[in-house]
């Protein structure tokens, strides 16, 4: 599929443009392996990420865990599958 067909397919009839989630803080401690979202990749073009206390973990290539610092003021930026897709991995 050439790289017009696919930005073509992305953007017709949309099934959604934005979702908004909200993760309400935890206020104790969680036993162990029963909080939490397990590994995944976002399947959007990108997502928008703020939190106001560290939570979110990325996983490097390496296999490691990386802990995201951030603030409220900050907003991360994830590149999503469907970015990866849409420029063919590069």
């Amino acid at each position: 599929m050439k790289r017009e067909q696919i930005a073509s397919k992305m953007t017709e009839k949309s099934p959604s443009t934005m979702r908004l989630i909200f993760y309400p803080p935890v206020k104790e401690k969680p036993e162990d392996n029963l909080f939490g979202i397990s590994a995944h990749t976002d399947y959007e073009v990108f997502t928008l990420l703020t939190q106001s206390q560290p939570g979110s973990q990325l996983q490097k290539h390496s296999g490691d865990w990386h802990t995201v610092e951030s603030n409220r003021y900050q907003v991360i930026v994830m590149i999503g599958d469907m970015l990866e897709v849409m420029t063919m991995g590069k």
